[in-house]
């Protein structure tokens, strides 16, 4: 089985259900597919009940957990969560046309650049050992989607249409953090099996007069997507930050207080399903280090042919220089925030320290209340 088609074919199917695109890839063709009028009307209402009913799920849950939160920076902090939530689900909603024309351009071009060099070395092995982590990816995607779906659909059943209308915004968040999390992720893993052939090429000492310029071109690339998905991928950072203080601090109150209701918390984080988006999260900075890692490999292999004596090769490793002057290695965020372990550690622990700050308020308010 294909499973490069398999995955990309899921990716279009499972962004189409989510409203998130309306591209469709032909990876056997080399080309794009322009979806049909129902494809089209689908996407469209998608984004329209996001963007007419979430403010109205948001202000109703923050009228709800008024109250069941007693801690006033706790209110504060539950009322920046929602509005997060509201900040997300329109980002990614107003920014849909731009996105998929922009990503119809990169998938253009980086097609061009399939079918006219890396389809004439499929001799040449490729580094795919990241390929199970986006499986891994795609199946904590669609299982934590599944069950809040299913305890929407169960809350209906049951006439609990408050919870329902609770969980509704927790969906669309959930959803977009998932979803863009696993497209870049796919896409930045495509192209690293890109770089995987060019330092399998080198090695095999094959010179190509296009070498430098396929390389500059594939730097380019993650650049592109750099400025695709930074809008995107910084509400959702700031989100998961603020949220998961959030869900810590909702799981100290249900220790702290075993007769509290649990149900209480399912805004925001639903059930023990939630770890699916922080192991979702774990693994998406990990593919980004790897693709990061993959391109500093590339660059040292490629410098380490400047002692062969060829003037050739000397003139193509002065073209693969400049390259790396004009175009970063970086994966990053409106190229000041990168994307890498380093960062993960530092939001994991803006969350602790977050959450600590949380659960010390909440303890001086009991001790007041105490006295």
């Amino acid at each position: 089985m294909n499973w490069n088609r398999f995955l990309m074919q899921f990716m279009v199917f499972f962004s189409i259900y989510l409203g998130s695109t309306l591209l469709r890839v032909d990876f056997e063709r080399r080309q794009l597919k322009t979806p049909n009028f129902i494809i089209k009307v689908y996407v469209i209402f998608e984004c329209l009940s996001f963007v007419i009913y979430i403010p109205y799920t948001v202000l109703f849950t923050i009228q709800q957990v008024q109250v069941y939160v007693t801690n006033p920076v706790a209110k504060y902090a539950n009322l920046l969560t929602l509005v997060m939530r509201l900040v997300i689900m329109y980002v990614y909603t107003l920014t849909l046309p731009r996105r998929d024309r922009e990503i119809r351009q990169w998938f253009e071009s980086i097609l061009n650049i399939q079918s006219s060099y890396f389809d004439r070395l499929r001799d040449l092995p490729k580094n795919t050992g990241h390929r199970k982590w986006l499986y891994v990816n795609g199946c904590l995607t669609f299982v934590h989607l599944t069950t809040v779906v299913v305890d929407i659909q169960r809350s209906v059943f049951r006439r609990q249409y408050q919870k329902a209308i609770q969980l509704y915004p927790l969906l669309g968040m959930l959803g977009v953090q998932h979803l863009f999390m696993l497209q870049h992720a796919s896409l930045l893993c495509y192209l690293r099996e890109c770089l995987s052939q060019i330092h399998y090429q080198m090695l095999a000492n094959y010179q190509d007069p296009k070498l430098s310029l396929i390389y500059s071109q594939l730097r380019q690339k993650i650049m592109q997507l750099n400025e695709i998905y930074s809008p995107s991928i910084l509400c959702i950072l700031l989100c998961l930050i603020i949220s998961n203080s959030m869900v810590g601090y909702a799981i100290f109150m249900i220790f702290l207080v075993p007769r509290l209701n649990i149900h209480r918390y399912d805004y925001l984080f639903g059930d023990s399903f939630y770890l699916c988006v922080l192991l979702h999260m774990y693994l998406y900075f990990m593919i980004c280090e790897w693709v990061m890692t993959s391109l500093k490999e590339t660059q040292s292999i490629l410098y380490e042919h400047i002692n062969s004596g060829s003037e050739e090769v000397e003139e193509e490793i002065k073209k693969v220089s400049l390259s790396c002057c004009i175009y970063t290695a970086e994966i990053n965020i409106f190229g000041m925030v990168p994307i890498n372990l380093r960062a993960l550690f530092s939001i994991i622990a803006q969350t602790v320290l977050y959450t600590t700050f949380l659960i010390q308020t909440e303890m001086e308010n009991y001790r007041i209340k105490a006295n």
